[in-house]
């Protein structure tokens, strides 16, 4: 017997979407969102539909999450694409990661209350969008079904964003990098290009710290060969220990 493939499931629904919908927060900062909505000859289709909920640092109105809103709006559900606290058109300052979880409750709080919301949520995301997630659900939000979570963190401080404490230089790269699409830079030609430059110039700013060959804890030979540096020295560990133990206690 031959197997008909499958054809994914149907698409029954044409999208509408209403655009810089925006939510009040409880200190009453509003952040935007773009609604898309399940349509018919270019109406919203009446009745409550689950809702997906997406919370982004990097533009609601990028091809991707379009993408994203669509496709679901397609097949039965109402998509909030949401731009986070100080970015996009969001009011308020983006601090990363530090009021994802009362935003995202204030997010669902209001989501659940429209007449479009059957009162079952369910969240989406990969990395940044992934980890705000566990935020928000460690508030119980009301409505949340479901969550979908890739590759998102669950513990700033012991893993990804930080090793045990010790902030991980990519993230360096990372605040670089998003400083240059940031409400200030957007609206500033002048200071988004000097942003830009200093971004792609990053190795400069990186050279002066204390991450050198010999001050780290040594990779596999087989690494090192295929890298082309030596064995590093073990006492460079203790040195660079030492060094940060300093700091610390300057700070402190």
């Amino acid at each position: 017997m031959r197997e008909t493939p499958y054809q994914g499931s149907a698409q029954s629904f044409d999208v509408v979407v209403e655009r810089n919908v925006f939510i009040p927060m409880r200190d009453g900062v509003r952040l935007a969102a773009d609604i898309y909505r399940p349509a018919l000859n270019g109406r919203p289709v009446p009745g409550r539909f689950p809702v997906l909920v997406e919370r982004t640092p990097y533009d609601k109105s990028n091809l991707e999450l379009v993408s994203t809103g669509k496709f679901f709006a397609r097949h039965g559900y109402v998509a909030v694409i949401q731009d986070v606290r100080g970015r996009g058109l969001s009011g308020g300052d983006w601090y990363p990661f530090a009021r994802e979880a009362p935003d995202g409750y204030d997010t669902l709080d209001w989501v659940v209350r429209q007449e479009w919301c059957n009162g079952r949520v369910g969240t989406i995301g990969l990395s940044y969008t992934a980890s705000d997630q566990h935020a928000l659900a460690i508030l119980n939000p009301p409505g949340l079904a479901a969550m979908f979570v890739s590759e998102g963190m669950s513990n700033y401080h012991k893993c990804a964003m930080r090793q045990g404490g010790a902030m991980e230089l990519r993230f360096v790269v990372y605040a670089f990098r998003m400083a240059t699409t940031s409400p200030e830079a957007m609206r500033n030609r002048a200071l988004r290009e000097m942003l830009v430059d200093a971004y792609h110039k990053i190795h400069h700013w990186l050279k002066p710290t204390l991450f050198r060959p010999g001050t780290t804890p040594p990779p596999p030979p087989t690494h090192l060969r295929a890298v082309g540096l030596r064995r590093a020295d073990p006492w460079g560990v203790r040195r660079l220990l030492e060094t940060v133990r300093l700091q610390r206690r300057r700070v402190l």
